[in-house]
């Protein structure tokens, strides 16, 4: 598995936001796998989240240019 983070800060306000990354057998790369997300601020207490990812897809575009 892979990993990123990232922490953002703006006056007494922070967020940290870290995303877990796995590679899925049928759609063939890495995709998120769960991301997890932390508030804090001049409110009181620390605001969580976590999201799972499951079932990816991949969607296939064609495009053509024409150049006159």
């Amino acid at each position: 598995m892979l990993s990123s983070n990232v922490t953002l800060r703006s006056g007494v306000a922070s967020a940290t936001i870290g995303v877990t990354l796995a590679p899925y057998g049928n759609v063939g790369m890495w995709v998120p796998a769960t991301m997890d997300e932390e508030y804090r601020g001049s409110f009181s207490g620390i605001v969580t989240g976590t999201a799972g990812y499951s079932r990816s897809r991949q969607f296939k575009v064609e495009t053509s240019t024409e150049i006159r």
